[in-house]
């Protein structure tokens, strides 16, 4: 049996629906739609994407934001980039090992395709490929370039919208997952987000692309294998943008070179001077929402009041953890589509990386003969769950994993209503307080309230 997985990169739920997407509407009518799952903090596409390959959560894998600094070296890596990702933990990229690690090690091969930055497709298979392809150009084995390049060509160009890249990467994963030669294929598609980032949520352009992914989706539906196990999914979701910040240097108070920036965070070169006046003036900005910092007291707060700990969102990976992580502040006001969901301190038309629900919401579908048909799950899930979900598919026990087997979605799995769901909460006044469920030992995050 194989098993493809296809992400959606910023598809939000609301946008599958049968005018816009009737190929995954059908994917969802013979499948389990996970309908309360979640990408995990900070919303950011390298941060879920290195969370689905290795089902351990930042503080394991050590990607805590698309952009921070590597305390070891000294720089700051932005993760998009394969080469600056090549210069951690001396090449291996990720210390923990792979969803297509692991099935390497037990006799399968996979396939790992992307249209997005090649770092975020990287992630998914860092060392010892069986074929990697990105097609902005990056080929592993390196040595497979010239021969990818005579039967398909050219790698496209940048275009708005990215058609070529998307199509390219489609038609390369489907010969490579209908052939004999791989077992799991992993394909990362760079559209919603490519397309939502420039003309907004809701846009007649980010409308279009969606349409076109569902057409890919139902090609690929009709080229790939009968019997595969199919999971469709996407990395987190999005928010427009309401309000934009000053930058940073004009409300840090700091001088320059005593402090760096991450995408979400902030480093101190001085933590012991400068957290307290920093977190003040975080505190002071009319965007900010929930603080989270480095250094936490036992019951999950930060060391300061009204903040909370990084170990809560377990986010906390020495060498990369920045001193002080926020989310920017969110509403569910609507923009000029009538799409809800708006962000506060950011840049650009839309966005994402808050913990906002509408950041935080995002797609999972399964289907194929390992799941049930027609059942819609309200258990909570993440992008954790997926990895130790494909291992069970091919009967390889993943223990050494922070997300679980979404049993309930399996063929011969519990009843969505049977899955036992708890709840708990931590204050940090005078702020909102933090909500949290569990389901057999993995914790999700809920909301402030």
């Amino acid at each position: 049996m194989k098993t493809a997985i296809i992400i959606w990169d910023g598809l939000r739920p609301e946008f599958v629906r049968c005018d816009l997407t009737p190929a995954l509407c059908a994917l969802t009518d013979r499948g389990t739609v996970f309908e309360n799952h979640c990408a995990i903090f900070p919303t950011e596409t390298r941060v879920n994407s290195s969370t689905i390959a290795t089902g351990v959560y930042p503080e394991s894998h050590g990607i805590v934001a698309n952009r921070f600094l590597d305390r070891i070296s000294g720089r700051v890596i932005n993760t998009g980039d394969h080469d600056q990702l090549a210069q951690l933990h001396s090449g291996d990229i990720l210390p923990v090992p792979t969803l297509c690690g692991i099935l390497r090690d037990n006799g399968y091969r996979s396939l790992v395709v992307g249209s997005g930055s090649p770092g975020s497709t990287l992630l998914q298979d860092p060392v010892g490929q069986d074929r990697f392809v990105n097609v902005r150009g990056v080929i592993r084995p390196e040595g497979d370039t010239d021969a990818f390049q005579a039967t398909y060509g050219n790698f496209p160009v940048e275009s708005d919208p990215p058609g070529a890249w998307n199509d390219l990467a489609c038609r390369a994963f489907a010969d490579g997952v209908s052939s004999d030669t791989f077992d799991l294929g992993i394909l990362w598609l760079c559209d919603p987000d490519f397309t939502q980032h420039k003309h907004g949520l809701g846009s007649p352009e980010s409308l279009a692309v969606i349409r076109n992914n569902d057409v890919r989706l139902a090609k690929l539906v009709s080229d790939l294998p009968t019997d595969i196990d199919l999971v469709v999914a996407s990395d987190h979701g999005f928010s427009t943008v309401a309000e934009h910040a000053e930058p940073a240097e004009a409300w840090i108070g700091l001088e320059a070179g005593s402090y760096n920036l991450g995408s979400s965070g902030i480093y101190l070169e001085r933590p012991n001077e400068h957290l307290e006046s920093t977190v003040s003036r975080l505190m002071a900005q009319s965007w900010m929402g929930p603080i989270f910092l480095k250094e936490e007291t036992a019951e999950g707060r930060g060391v300061i009041a009204g903040t909370f700990g990084q170990g809560l969102l377990r986010l906390n990976y020495p060498d990369h953890t920045p001193d002080v992580v926020y989310s920017r502040r969110w509403s569910a006001a609507a923009n000029s589509y009538g799409i809800k969901g708006s962000v506060f301190g950011a840049g650009g038309i839309a966005t994402h990386g808050s913990l906002s629900p509408y950041d935080r919401h995002a797609v999972l579908v399964a289907g194929g003969p390992s799941f049930k048909s027609g059942i819609v799950s309200p258990v909570p899930t993440s992008a954790v769950d997926i990895a130790p979900t494909i291992l069970e598919g091919f009967g390889i026990a993943s223990a050494k994993m922070d997300g679980r087997v979404l049993a309930e979605g399996l063929l011969e799995g519990p009843d969505p209503e049977e899955v036992r769901v708890g709840t708990f909460r931590i204050e940090s006044d005078p702020n909102p307080g933090l909500e949290f469920s569990t389901v057999n030992g993995v914790t999700y995050f809920e909301g402030l309230n």
